[in-house]
């Protein structure tokens, strides 16, 4: 069943979630998003809007322990514990769900124990010819994890005035070392799953919610036409056949520039849409739809069928994703949200909502 947004989350945002896991889904499922890596700028997307909630959730953890309301450590526990049920239970249980398979199948789990600790990017970055399969796409999850490590003590236990420069530093270190990495001659695929590479791109979203507290973008219009630039920009770019190189780039531009117009406009038109309940509620449940749409095989509708070419590769995509998307669904209502609801009551003292 379709749910009513809850009050405390930001319109149009669940629908941005559900942008961005749809392309990661395309990437992963057919040849066309696999061709245009539709996948890498849902999860440009991804980091953006995460990195945009998480810097402005900190930074006002941080205004409530100047306020003398909290200490730091109280903030920083919270957060962290907030973050753990929402990010770790499912996680966790798909990975002991897929080692145990692997064991009764008798098959070797490439780097098992990297993925237990969160440091799935490392060992991709470091073994870029080890194919990790559908483990791969773990990557992204540990590059979270590691930004919620590193970033939330930065925020919290630092004055308050120096969370712009937290973001700037941050984004200035992912440039250098985006640079020094093509330099260098590192392989592509390392340098796309670099922590330091990525972070830059959770601090762009950070250094947005920082100045629309300030300064609102208004304009409805901007929202519109910097999220049509953002999801043609992929295939604009590959029918130019320019560098990858600044595909980074542009997508953060236009990405954020939409996702700070939505923010500004919260009552407009392209935050209504996005906020339509069914879009609504898939960016909610984007999270486990993304740990599970590697899984259903796209191949068994196809197989059905008896027949190939374009018609097989649509059926096949349709059942997978309507598979993951009943997963999903079972995943949020059965695991995540009532463990979500467990890690609430037994958090003693005030705990401030998250914004979505």
């Amino acid at each position: 069943m379709v749910k009513l947004q809850p009050p405390h989350r930001i319109k149009g945002f669940d629908g941005i979630r559900a942008i961005a896991v749809f392309g990661v889904f395309l990437m992963h499922k057919t040849a066309l998003g696999e061709r245009y890596e539709l996948g890498a700028y849902g999860v440009w997307l991804f980091f953006l809007l995460s990195g945009f909630l998480i810097t402005s959730q900190l930074v006002a953890a941080r205004e409530r322990v100047e306020e003398g309301g909290e200490s730091c450590w109280s903030e920083l526990g919270g957060f962290w514990w907030r973050r753990s049920f929402r990010i770790l239970p499912p996680y966790y249980a798909l990975l002991i769900v897929l080692a145990g398979l692997y064991a009764l199948w008798r098959r070797p789990v490439p780097a098992l124990s990297w993925h237990f600790l969160y440091a799935t990017n490392w060992y991709a970055e470091f073994h870029p010819q080890v194919d990790l399969g559908t483990w791969q796409h773990f990557w992204s999850l540990a590059i979270e994890e590691q930004f919620y490590l590193v970033f939330a003590p930065l925020l919290i236990l630092t004055p308050r005035r120096w969370a712009p420069w937290w973001c700037g530093g941050l984004i200035a270190a992912g440039v250098l070392r985006r640079i020094w990495m093509v330099e260098a001659g590192w392989p592509p695929f390392s340098i796309y799953v670099d922590s330091l590479v990525n972070m830059a791109s959770l601090a762009v979203g950070g250094l947005g919610g920082l100045i629309v507290r300030r300064h609102a973008l208004r304009g409805e219009w901007i929202g519109w036409a910097a999220l049509a630039g953002f999801l043609v920009l992929p295939f604009c770019l590959g029918a130019l056949g320019w560098s990858n190189s600044i595909s980074p780039l542009l997508a953060l531009a236009f990405g954020l520039i939409a996702i700070l117009a939505l923010h500004g406009n919260q009552a407009g038109p392209l935050a209504n849409l996005l906020s339509w309940p069914p879009i609504a509620y898939f960016g909610r449940i984007s999270y486990g739809f993304y740990l599970y749409e590697s899984y259903p095989p796209s191949q068994l509708a196809a197989g059905l069928a008896h027949h190939g070419g374009v018609a097989s590769e649509v059926e096949g995509a349709l059942f997978a994703f309507f598979a993951s998307l009943a997963i999903s669904v079972a995943s949020y209502e059965l695991l995540e949200m009532p463990i979500q609801r467990l890690g609430r009551s037994l958090r003693i003292g005030r705990v401030t909502p998250e914004p979505a």
